[in-house]
């Protein structure tokens, strides 16, 4: 996974994991509670619809607002328990519905219908919290029409083996969220991104098949396509704008599964870390607590340990473990406290590795500066911020152990956040 050169003349390598024999697999069944975030936060009751003892099938739209359009979908039948404001990255306000699971079978009729279409319209009204995390508005066509979708079947971090081995055994999905994705962008090309060390073996997957390097981070999205198509995505923009969607493959594989069998895929594929490095794979429901997970395994939680949702290199800290596995989270990771490194309130020291590491050549040791000093405006028109993949390779190579890819996500998060208040305001 780590290469260095043996005179240190270069910076050192990363590779993403490849999937082998000796990770294991199980299938978690539903718990007897699940937790779901509506993207809307609680603000006033009097909106609020649901009710603690509210019955719910499994598969049932649920709109806890009635001045709100969001959504969630039951992954499981049972009544609500419990609603209530949660408090997420970044100051993002969610609200928290607590579900308890209940075996009477019942499944809501209303997506078997609705799924007799095919169309964005469908998937906008059902699929927002579809495991793989399937991004809306990148495959919607708002914002340019979509001549290219891209099938990323590559890792998002390292450690994680999950798009692998949804690739490998979920290949009709696969093939059937391909048609469906067709169907809905009206998309004359479609690509199949993965490791080059697994291109063999894809032609009966109806698409275009390119290899990607095993270098990480190759499978950021401009990164990706600048080595499979050529194409470079301009700073500060999303791939959609220039008419290529970007879907991970267990989203793909999920949007297969609902449109065929009448029923919304609710079981994502989660690659679990635990303190000694071994690495097991999960199928559990959308919505299962990260306790529950780690009650199977039989990991114990002790005080200075880290939760990690998400790989080494990009994932973010959970504060508690009752917490949900979402439809974006691929990898869990639990640090043992001994192994936590040390986050430094050094200043930077001018070394320049996190330069000479950096894929999209951001001046980073200049663009902390500014980063530090909370001038966002600045470090995005002079110091490229907007360049940056969000690879987390700075930060991991800084000997002066500065926290510079939390500093780079809160920068991008302040400047969405400040220019979409301007637009509304205009």
């Amino acid at each position: 996974m780590f290469r260095r050169s043996l005179f240190r003349t270069s910076p050192p390598r990363f590779f993403y994991q490849t999937l082998t024999n000796e990770v294991t697999v199980a299938l978690t069944a539903a718990g007897r509670r699940m937790i779901l975030f509506c993207d809307h936060p609680l603000t006033r009751t009097d909106h609020l619809r649901l009710k603690v003892g509210d019955p719910v099938t499994a598969g049932q739209r649920i709109v806890p607002f009635s001045d709100a359009s969001a959504y969630v979908v039951a992954p499981a039948a049972g009544r609500i328990q419990a609603v209530s404001p949660f408090a997420g990255d970044f100051g993002k306000s969610w609200t928290r519905i607590d579900l308890a699971v209940e075996d009477s079978g019942e499944v809501d009729p209303g997506f078997a219908a609705a799924a007799e279409q095919v169309s964005m319209e469908t998937v906008r009204h059902w699929m927002s919290g579809l495991p793989g995390g399937l991004d809306l508005e990148a495959i919607s066509g708002k914002e340019a029409p979509i001549e290219t979708v891209v099938v990323a079947a590559t890792e998002s971090d390292l450690l994680t083996v999950s798009a692998q081995y949804v690739l490998r055994h979920r290949t009709r999905d696969v093939r059937q969220g391909i048609e469906a994705l067709r169907q809905i962008t009206g998309a004359q090309r479609v690509i199949l991104a993965v490791g080059r060390d697994t291109v063999q073996g894809m032609g009966h997957v109806h698409a275009e098949v390119r290899g990607v390097s095993t270098v990480y981070p190759a499978s950021a999205p401009g990164l990706m396509l600048r080595e499979i198509l050529g194409r470079e995505v301009p700073s500060g923009t999303s791939t959609a704008k220039i008419g290529i969607a970007v879907v991970p493959v267990e989203a793909v594989a999920a949007l297969g599964r609902s449109f065929a069998e009448k029923r919304l895929a609710m079981q994502k594929v989660v690659t679990v870390v635990d303190k000694s490095g071994r690495q097991s794979l999960f199928e559990v429901t959308v919505g299962t607590p990260v306790a529950d997970l780690l009650a199977t395994l039989e990991i114990q939680l002790e005080t200075g340990d880290r939760l990690i949702a998400g790989g080494p290199m990009t994932g973010m800290c959970l504060y508690t473990d009752d917490y949900p596995v979402r439809p974006d989270t691929h990898c869990l990771m639990v640090q043992d406290a001994a192994a936590v490194g040390r986050v430094g309130s050094d200043p930077c020291i001018n070394c320049g590795e996190c330069v000479r590491i950096c894929p999209a050549r951001v001046p980073v040791n200049m663009l902390v500066r500014f980063l530090e000093a909370g001038e966002y405006e600045t470090a995005a028109a002079e110091y490229d911020l907007f360049s940056c993949v969000d690879c987390g390779l700075c930060a991991c190579v800084c000997p002066a152990r500065i926290p510079i890819f939390q500093y780079l996500r809160l920068a991008k998060y302040e400047l969405a956040v400040s220019r979409a208040a301007e637009a509304e305001n205009a």
